[in-house]
């Protein structure tokens, strides 16, 4: 009944994760960090047998997965966000290099629910809607090319923010399929679940984004956001960070999760 729903959905939420891994707290992190220096010494025939790596250019010849450990290490441990746009373009750099990705293979792989693991974006996108702070998700349907951005504040998503949005894979652009634009369409805020506080209608194709996914596997996924094709690819050189009110620089690093928010909170078994 309720109390059998209610452990379930706590049991879900409950894995705040940063890549399929149970978030462990600050200190747990700094020792995530340093087994990741580790691994990543290893890597490079330090005290261990030398593992299938890529050359970053950064951090020497390095494994993929330890990337992706760095990366998440930094996320959990709060480092800021020199030290997360660092790890992210190692990350990206080691992708791009290595990995000769489809139309398909982006479109497949960034199919169904991710959390914002870290963003530097301005609010919303970052969780806070005025004094509340929430969660993050980006739920993407393929098929129809179409996805939805939701904002659930705590406890039991009694608000939440839906964002509707349609994208095109500007294949001219990026042979690849990873850039796509974005044309927002709907957003409603509701409250309690069945409340609906605010809702608007955006017309035509007046607003737009743009977003280039850099890194995307079966469990992390690295987007970089702007308003206009020309922004996006200046900030290439990544010389600024986004700014509150300026989303022409946006890091967004995701990660696969469980829809949580979809399991009943009433009298229904699960």
């Amino acid at each position: 009944g309720v109390a059998a729903a209610a452990r379930t959905r706590d049991a879900h939420r409950g894995r705040r994760s940063v890549g399929g891994a149970r978030a462990p707290g600050r200190a747990g992190a700094r020792e995530t960090g340093r087994e990741v220096e580790l691994l990543m010494m290893r890597s490079r025939g330090v005290g261990g047998v030398r593992a299938a790596s890529v050359d970053t250019g950064v951090s020497g010849r390095v494994p993929l997965e330890a990337l992706k450990d760095a990366l998440r290490a930094v996320i959990i441990s709060g480092d800021g966000f020199e030290a997360i746009e660092r790890r992210a373009r190692e990350l990206e750099r080691a992708y791009e290099t290595t990995t000769s990705s489809s139309t398909s293979d982006v479109q497949a792989l960034s199919n169904g629910t991710w959390r914002v693991a870290f963003t530097n974006a301005p609010p919303p996108s970052n969780g806070m809607l005025g004094p509340f702070k929430g969660e993050s998700f980006q739920v993407v349907d393929a098929a129809s090319m179409a996805y939805e951005n939701i904002l659930a504040v705590p406890p039991e998503s009694w608000l939440r923010v839906r964002l509707r949005a349609r994208y095109e894979a500007l294949r001219d652009v990026d042979a690849s399929g990873a850039t796509w634009k974005v044309t927002f369409e709907t957003v409603k805020l509701r409250a309690f679940q069945r409340f609906d506080v605010f809702e608007k209608s955006f017309p035509g194709d007046a607003t737009t984004r743009i977003w280039r996914t850099t890194y995307v596997d079966d469990n992390l996924r690295i987007v970089r956001a702007a308003r206009t094709m020309e922004a996006i690819d200046a900030a290439r050189a990544r010389g600024r960070a986004a700014r509150a009110g300026d989303d022409d620089d946006c890091l967004f690093v995701m990660t696969r999760e469980v829809p949580w928010w979809d399991y009943p909170i009433g009298g229904n078994e699960v």
